[in-house]
This record gives structure tokens, C-alpha cells and sequence, in this order.
């Protein structure tokens, strides 16, 4: 096999990852927060984000976020996500 097609196959495969389909949520608040991710499957965790701190969340399957009593629905979808003045942000 190329060279070339080897790599091309292991940069195709890196891009189906656990990793790639993560969100990343940014906390651009001088404060840190606690939020709640609730997933498909109804388990549950806390993610404790510093402030101007970031965290990665496995959401490719669909989850709820909840912060400061605020929710939002994730996915695949949505790769990124902002925490200003305490509220989610695209």
C-alpha cells in the first residue's frame, strides 16, 4: 500500500475518534461553575469548569446541560460551547 493512503486512512480514522466528537466547553467568566450533564441514558456526572478554564464532554450521543438552573440540549452537533456572565453561550 502508498505511503500516502496509509495516512490518509489513519487521519480518517483519527477524525471518527472519541475525542473529535467531544464538546469543549469555555469558561470565559472570572468565576468557575458546576454544571450538570445528563445523558441520553439518564446517568448523570458534574463538571467542575475553572474559571477561564475549558473541559471536554463526550455529547456525540445527545445530553442535557444544566447551569445556574439554565438548560440546554447537545449533540454531534454542536462542538463548542461558551460560559459568559454565567449563562451558555454558541
Amino acid at each position: 500500500m502508498k505511503p500516502h493512503v496509509l495516512i490518509a486512512a489513519a487521519f480518517g480514522l483519527l477524525a471518527l475518534s472519541p475525542d473529535a466528537m467531544a464538546l469543549t466547553l469555555t469558561n470565559v467568566d472570572d468565576a468557575a461553575y458546576s454544571i450538570m450533564v445528563t445523558m441520553k441514558d439518564g446517568a448523570s456526572k458534574t463538571i467542575d469548569l475553572a474559571a477561564k478554564g475549558t473541559a471536554e464532554v463526550d455529547c456525540a450521543a445527545g445530553c442535557e446541560l444544566t447551569l445556574n438552573g439554565e438548560k440546554m440540549m447537545a449533540d454531534g452537533a454542536i462542538a463548542a460551547l461558551r460560559v459568559e456572565q454565567g449563562k451558555f453561550a454558541q
